[in-house]
């Protein structure tokens, strides 16, 4: 197991003991990665944006390229949220000058991403989850 995935884990562990009074099938955005992701071990680094924006530089560079929309967990100090793209099965890091440690994150369709941007008036799913009803926490198992 690599380094992002035991914090991650960790986070999960605990978050799913005192953090989930709604009972939902997944406690934390952790929780959800972790089911559900992908793993990368690095990234190709083809930054083409603006810093701190990883969400709006990941979704124009997926439109722009064709590349697929992921957004998940990333080690740089420590687990991040952060948003990347996919060519052809090798994540590509659009926004750090350097690859991080460690991606694990869930490919997600760009339709579906841009419709919640609209929705939420926000660059990003995970991050703006709540304005959506928690509805990937909500998803079943």
């Amino acid at each position: 197991m690599n380094e992002l995935d035991k914090e991650l884990r960790a986070v999960a562990e605990f978050k799913a003991d005192h953090h989930n009074p709604q009972g939902l099938p997944y406690p934390s955005y952790e929780a959800l990665v972790l089911a559900k992701g992908t793993a990368w071990d690095e990234a190709v680094v083809r930054r083409n944006g603006e810093y701190k924006e990883c969400y709006m530089n990941a979704f124009n560079a997926a439109v722009e390229h064709g590349w697929q929309y992921v957004e998940g967990f990333a080690m740089s100090f420590f687990p991040m949220m952060h948003a990347w793209c996919v060519d052809d099965g090798q994540a590509v890091e659009v926004t750090w000058e350097t690859s991080g440690e460690g991606y694990r994150g869930i490919i997600m369709d760009l339709d579906t991403v841009r419709a919640t941007m609209l929705k939420t008036e926000m660059w990003g799913v995970m991050p703006n989850d709540y304005l959506n009803n928690v509805a990937l926490l909500r998803a079943s198992a």
